[in-house]
């Protein structure tokens, strides 16, 4: 469902009324559920009996026992009597003929005799005992717990009847106490819509049926998905308000004349209200494709038409077009998935059956004008539509001619140097138009490596956008790139470097006997992902741990001076970005270093890489400019000045898997 508000609980009832298991992931319907009603009524009943509604309620739940026409011969038998609770005690204290026209029987008296008994008990059991206890005795002498799991959706029930017992006790560690207290307490929640959600019994894993929004099924699949709700409106707020916000278009305002009173759209609020409209489409287009794209078997997609006849009629236009993609103006004026979908499908043989059952042909065999004008007349009243449209189209290419002509037989030359003023004008600030006020070592990398080797930088830019594929489809997967290298820094980051001697270090096969134990507890203490586990490669991960940098490494650990992924952020004058950008413009950088350790000299900056190159020269131009400002940001942090106080930066160094090697930069 596109949401679950006003949905899920509709379908979920169905569902359950069928004797179909359903999950729901909601935080809703505790307060719907029968048994809590239920209970809540009693409860009220017993802190106010003059209450009509919670006393029905509770006559006729299983607490009570009475059938609609038991409590019918009540109301009827003592009419004069103003509350229900009163016409009870009339019944069961009168005789058989004292009760007039309608006949209380013995049976039914003894009935209500025994419920206000079982009433005025435990009314005197509420002034001592706490809710919490008083509902257990209620459970406890009455079976209804019991009762509860006996019926459809058993535990669950049981489950909710059990949270409100919870609900009571949390409810007495508060500085409120008493029935009363406790009833408004719940009335509030209800009122707010502070609801519990019912208790779930359901694993969502089970084989139960899924009810959840489409944002929330974002990334699982199913063999058969139904989508729902497809005729649901989508949400207009683009330019409904005064004001119209968009990051790109800027601010739209209404014109206001308070002079005249008046208020009314202009051209740029109307331009920022369509660039808002066309990007809320985009986004339900999104969404749709997600919801399409759940579906590992059958996808069956669902929506009411209410209309069928003229939703037909509006295909009509469509369904002879002469490609098939929809055009923009089309896609712009759909409002609902369903509308989507139809106009898309409406050229198409599924549609076969909707055109029949709205009296149209399914496949005429005339032209496209034909077959628009033939449909339209064709259907009983649909005659007069096609009047409608020509009429107004000739209606507006009229008023074009007559504002043309105005506009040319008198032009205003103040305003025309007006407008011109105001359409060639220029923002004095456009060198900023570039600017950013925060930004990433990544970016700038890519900026640097724009200058020294622009075929990389490429590689960085030029990503290209993968479509999703269904399972179905994609068949066996091979590991990417990026999951590789982030695979390698995370075994890095989680490895134990104190753990690795000089013995170690000295010989390939300790260290990786050691890199296998670290790695198995990483695995089996949840910190390393079973992918990550199988996508690093342990004969390149036992070069660096043999490598001269992995002995400094170890060194610093045992020292308590080894750092990994660290982040930072720090501030540079605009002008260092460009020399266009004013210098007392400060810009904020953000990035996060691999690792780094300190000497007795100075720290040591490392980055570990897996590109695939053929030469450390490649890589130095790559990364040259990342790591100089890594080191930059670490004598900024520790205070670092010439000459005067703190270590510099004296190394900086990248390790390539790939190549096996250290490379000083």
């Amino acid at each position: 469902l596109r949401t679950l508000s006003g949905w899920d609980e509709v379908f979920k009832r169905v569902l359950e009324v069928e004797g179909i298991p359903v999950h729901v992931t909601s935080r809703t319907g505790y307060f719907a559920a029968a048994e809590v009603q239920e209970l809540l009524h009693f409860l009220r009943v017993l802190d106010n009996p003059l209450q009509d509604i919670p006393l029905y309620g509770a006559l006729h739940s299983y607490l009570g026992g009475f059938s609609e026409e038991e409590i019918a011969l009540v109301r009827a038998a003592c009419p004069k009597k103003k509350y229900l609770y009163d016409a009870l005690v009339s019944c069961a204290g009168q005789e058989e003929e004292d009760l007039g026209s309608q006949r209380i029987c013995a049976a039914l008296r003894e009935k209500i005799a025994g419920f206000l008994d079982k009433i005025a008990a435990y009314r005197n059991m509420s002034v001592y005992l706490s809710v919490h206890e008083l509902l257990q005795v209620i459970l406890r002498e009455t079976g209804y717990l019991h009762n509860v799991a006996a019926r459809p959706e058993g535990s669950r029930r049981h489950a909710n009847v059990e949270m409100l017992l919870v609900k009571a006790a949390d409810y007495e560690k508060t500085s409120y106490f008493g029935l009363y207290h406790f009833l408004r307490y719940m009335e509030q929640m209800e009122k707010y819509e502070v609801d519990y959600g019912e208790a779930g019994m359901q694993d969502e894993n089970a084989d139960v049926v899924r009810i959840m929004s489409i944002h929330k099924s974002k990334g699982l699949e199913f063999p058969i998905c139904f989508v729902s709700g497809l005729a649901a409106g989508f949400r207009k707020r683009e330019g409904s308000g005064v004001l119209a916000v968009d990051v790109d278009a800027g601010i739209g305002v209404e014109f206001v004349d308070p002079e005249r009173r008046v208020k009314g759209k202009n051209l740029r609020k109307n331009t920022v209200a369509l660039k808002l409209r066309r990007d809320s489409l985009a986004e339900e287009l999104r969404i749709l494709y997600v919801a399409m794209t759940r579906a590992e078997e059958k996808l069956v997609l669902t929506g009411l038409v209410k209309n069928p006849e003229k939703t037909a009629a509006a295909l009509l236009p469509l369904r002879r077009r002469r490609h098939s993609l929809l055009s923009y103006d089309v896609l712009m004026g759909q409002d609902s998935f369903l509308a989507l979908l139809l106009s898309a499908l409406s050229g198409s043989r599924c549609l076969d059956g909707f055109y029949e059952a709205c009296g149209m042909e399914p496949d005429p065999a005339v032209s496209e004008y034909a077959v628009d004008m033939a449909f339209a007349v064709k259907l009983t009243g649909w005659d007069h539509i096609v009047e409608e449209k020509i009429a107004e189209t000739v209606q507006g290419m009229e008023a074009k001619k007559r504002l043309l002509s105005a506009a040319s037989a008198a032009v205003d030359e103040s305003l025309m140097t007006e407008l011109s003023r105001r359409f060639s004008y220029e923002y004095p600030h456009g060198n900023l138009r570039d600017l950013y006020t925060k930004t990433t070592v990544s970016e700038l990398k890519i900026a640097g490596m724009q200058e020294t080797d622009e075929a990389a930088a490429k590689l960085f830019e030029e990503k290209p956008a993968v479509p999703y594929l269904p399972k179905f489809l994609r068949g066996d997967e091979t590991v990417s790139g990026s999951m590789r290298g982030s695979a390698f820094h995370k075994v890095m980051e989680l490895f134990d470097f104190r753990e690795l001697t000089d013995k170690v270090n000295a010989n390939r096969h300790a260290a990786e006997a050691l890199l296998r134990e670290q790695m198995e507890r990483m695995l089996r203490t949840g910190r390393l992902q079973q992918g990550y586990y199988e996508a690093v490669s342990v004969p390149k991960l036992v070069d660096f741990l043999t490598c001269s940098a992995a002995f400094r490494m170890a060194e610093a650990a045992r020292a308590g001076k080894l750092y990994k992924e660290q982040p930072f952020v720090m501030g540079l004058p605009a002008s260092r970005l460009g020399d266009s950008f004013p210098a007392e413009e400060t810009v904020l950088i953000q990035g996060i270093i691999d690792v780094f350790f300190e000497e007795e000299d100075g720290f040591v900056v490392l980055d570990y890489k897996t590109d695939a190159v053929s030469k450390a020269e490649e890589l130095v131009k790559r990364y040259q400019v990342q790591l100089a400002y890594y080191s930059e940001a670490l004598e900024q942090i520790y205070g670092y000045e010439p000459g005067v106080d703190g270590k510099p930066v004296k190394e900086r160094l990248i390790y390539s898997f790939k190549l096996g090697e250290e490379i000083l930069v």
